[in-house]
């Protein structure tokens, strides 16, 4: 579930044909609309970065994270690649900005990043193995910490400081 707006709400469900289903809350509830035709393996995962925008990922089947977004109209979901375990995590750091955090099939936690030039290109952070799916929170721009359970069961963290990532460290 997210919210883009006062008194809106959208919420997302993965149907029993693996494809995305939408329905909204303004004023009253939408019916269920289809997202696009693509299916998907994990849950959707949505964020909004400002009024009027969400975005909406998960892991297609062919293992690659793949988005698609509102803003005003639905887009065709897109495939941002990479090979992909669990379920994405993301977050907003600016209007306009996302980061997306997934766990790699060596279990590494590899990130992407939307701004003013588009995507980044896939970048795998720190050396540390993920046994379960990350989760990132951003508290004020351009702020970021990124958590999961590390193989021998702990939770480790990891922070975007404004200019670089942390190395993970086991909490």
């Amino acid at each position: 579930m997210i919210s883009f707006g006062k008194g809106h709400l959208d919420v997302f469900a993965r149907g029993s044909d693996d494809r995305v289903y939408h329905r909204y809350y303004s004023d009253g509830w939408s019916n269920w609309e289809l997202v696009g035709g693509w299916q998907m393996v994990s849950s959707p995962v949505a964020h909004s970065w400002g009024p009027g925008r969400v975005d909406v990922f998960g892991r297609g089947l062919d293992g690659a994270l793949i988005h698609a977004w509102f803003d005003g109209t639905w887009h065709e979901w897109e495939s941002l690649g990479g090979g992909i375990v669990g379920q994405p995590a993301t977050s907003s750091w600016a209007p306009g900005g996302l980061d997306v955090h997934v766990r790699g099939t060596d279990g590494g936690d590899y990130h992407r990043w939307y701004g003013e030039n588009g995507w980044s290109e896939w970048e795998r952070l720190g050396g540390w193995q993920m046994a379960g799916d990350p989760t990132i929170v951003t508290w004020g721009s351009p702020h970021a910490e990124t958590f999961a359970r590390g193989l021998d069961g702990r939770l480790i963290h990891m922070w975007f400081d404004g200019t670089r990532w942390q190395e993970w460290e086991a909490l």
